[in-house]
């Protein structure tokens, strides 16, 4: 199997649905789709439960675990080559895969794949924005192959360094 989309999740059942619908609708049909509900108290296993589709396999685990441990457990029941964590709360287009399976099948040697994503922005009253949907073309500058060993170093090297930290969300899909 070429592509496992880890999907945790907890307390998000609303949400869900619509990342279960569109990891379900890709076009690359080589996919698994785990699922791993933290000991969630919602309707998150009803909701799974509504995808008939022999691709998603439910896992829930025995007690409430912290982010990056639930991560992991999800990471560790993956079978597919390459994996993609799907937050409960995003969504992948159509074509994602098949446009990542293009990528590998061009660069066999990539281990890590980054690309840029949508942005959503809901009307929680906050936001001026409001109900936007942004798109960001995956590779707007082209595909650039960095030496990722130089990269992760420069960037230890910062954190290192009493410096203000900033966060980044990007989505990536990575051999396992």
């Amino acid at each position: 199997m070429r592509f496992t989309k880890a999907i945790p999740t907890r307390n998000r059942a609303t949400c869900l649905v619509h990342a279960i619908r569109s990891a379900c609708a890709q076009e690359c049909g080589d996919f698994e789709i785990v699922i791993s509900n933290n000991d969630s108290r919602d309707e998150t296993e009803d909701v799974v439960r509504m995808f008939d589709d022999p691709r998603i396999r439910y896992f829930r685990t025995e007690r409430s675990l912290s982010m990056p441990d639930h991560w992991e457990f999800v990471l560790g029941k993956a079978r597919g080559d390459w994996v993609i964590y799907l937050c409960d709360d995003d969504a992948l287009i159509d074509d994602c895969l098949s446009s990542l399976a293009g990528v590998i099948d061009e660069h066999p040697d990539l281990r890590v794949i980054q690309y840029a994503n949508f942005q959503y922005i809901y009307d929680d009253g906050i936001s001026p924005e409001g109900n936007v949907l942004e798109y960001h073309d995956p590779f707007p500058d082209g595909l650039e192959v960095v030496d990722s060993a130089r990269q992760v170093k420069s960037v230890v090297r910062e954190m290192l360094n009493d410096m203000p930290k900033s966060g980044n969300r990007s989505t990536a899909c990575f051999q396992r």
